[in-house]
């Protein structure tokens, strides 16, 4: 080679001399990279799909070669993601050609030899069966490590704990939990009972975000929790996915699940002038939602020191789009975070229930408003965090 060839060669010498000067492009190439062909250019289909992992509903293009996916890219004609994916979503590819892929759906009854995952293979001497095990492989059940052990070697055979360093399942959490080290109970961040077991309503550790577009619902030992009487949960239905934004655009699941509901029990319809399939709307500090009233005596009320507690269940896969669309759950929660994980832990709280459809634009604000008065809330209310016996005194 000689030595016009090679300093014609040199990145630098191409990004000075040619069309290239920032280097972002044939100037930086290489022979080898110049070679190079996409897998998304050599494929023989492409498929348009949507993330699983999120509820963003983020558009793919899966590039399938020899009926195997070669590459999976985002979608620039999705409306949502315009070709983005985050890193989860780019590397999704992993969830269909990885080993480790679960080719089984991970259930079992307790106690159910048939339908064990791993097993100990004494006459091969280790861990095998139909998952990988994720402690030492050749470590039988019955060993129990000599006192001078240290590391993995001083965990026994059946110290199946990995996850904390003697092996065991702990009760007492001396480390590592900010609400330890004991399990305690607390009510949620929205309750309308009392803490039976301790004056200390909710969490005291929990990450609270104290602000007027947050505000709590009042619970006891604060005054008007009545205001709000019910208690709210929600949950997925097996049609949708999520928050929705996938499979409320596939027809067929719209079709199975056509619309927003609530699930309440015949004695709160009763109550509260409820009818099956018509409209009803819910209520706390921070908005409220329509819906779709199914009735049925799988919500069942409860008796808790003395009173009826009525419950209700939603469904948190609608949204402003799809094939169906209906109000979004989300707009009841106020924000409050476990202490340790940081998950939301205010998927659960109280509410109040009407009959009809909910005001809309300045109505709904003026409707909220109200609500905000009779609960005795101001937009410089901070709702407490230390609820014991002396402050209930106090």
């Amino acid at each position: 080679m000689g030595v016009r060839t090679w300093i014609s060669g040199w990145p630098v010498y191409r990004q000075l001399t040619g069309t290239d000067p920032l280097g972002r492009g044939a100037a930086a190439k290489s022979g080898r990279s110049m070679a190079l062909t996409a897998r998304t250019e050599t494929a023989d289909s492409m498929a348009r799909s949507v993330c699983p992992y999120c509820a963003v509903g983020c558009g793919q293009r899966v590039y399938v070669k020899d009926g195997q996916v070669s590459q999976i890219e985002g979608d620039p004609d999705s409306p949502i993601s315009r070709g983005r994916l985050c890193p989860k979503g780019a590397a999704s590819k992993n969830l269909v050609t990885s080993e480790l892929r679960q080719q089984k759906v991970q259930y079992r009854r307790p106690w159910s030899e048939r339908k064990a995952y791993v097993w100990w293979d004494e006459q091969h001497g280790e861990w095998t069966g139909h998952d990988v095990p994720d402690f030492e492989k050749t470590k039988a059940p019955g060993y129990r490590p000599p006192a001078e052990a240290k590391g993995t070697a001083a965990l026994a055979g059946d110290d199946a704990f990995i996850m904390q360093g003697d092996g065991k399942a702990w009760l007492y959490v001396p480390t590592g939990l900010i609400d330890g080290p004991l399990p305690a109970h607390y009510e949620p961040a929205e309750s309308p009972m009392r803490n039976a077991l301790y004056g200390q309503q909710a969490n005291p550790t929990r990450k609270a975000y104290q602000r007027p577009d947050n505000q709590l619902n009042p619970s006891p030992p604060e005054p008007h929790s009545e205001v709000f009487p019910y208690v709210f949960a929600i949950g997925r239905l097996t049609e949708h996915h999520t928050a929705g934004g996938m499979s409320r655009n596939v027809q067929y699941l719209s079709e199975l699940q056509p619309t927003m509901f609530v699930e309440v029990s015949p004695e709160l319809a009763a109550e509260r002038d409820l009818h099956h399939l018509g409209w009803a709307h819910l209520v706390t500090l921070r908005s409220a939602i329509e819906a779709r009233v199914l009735v049925t005596d799988r919500i069942t009320p409860l008796r808790v020191d003395g009173r009826v507690l009525h419950q209700v269940w939603l469904p948190y896969h609608w949204g402003g789009q799809g094939l169906t669309r209906g109000d979004s759950t989300n707009d009841l929660f106020g924000i409050v975070l476990d202490p340790n994980v940081l998950i939301q832990e205010s998927k659960v709280g109280t509410c109040d229930i009407r009959p009809g459809r909910r005001p809309t634009g300045p109505a709904l604000r003026g409707y909220i408003a109200d609500y905000q008065q009779r609960a005795g809330v101001r937009p410089q209310r901070q709702s407490p965090i230390v609820t014991t016996d002396s402050y209930r005194e106090g």
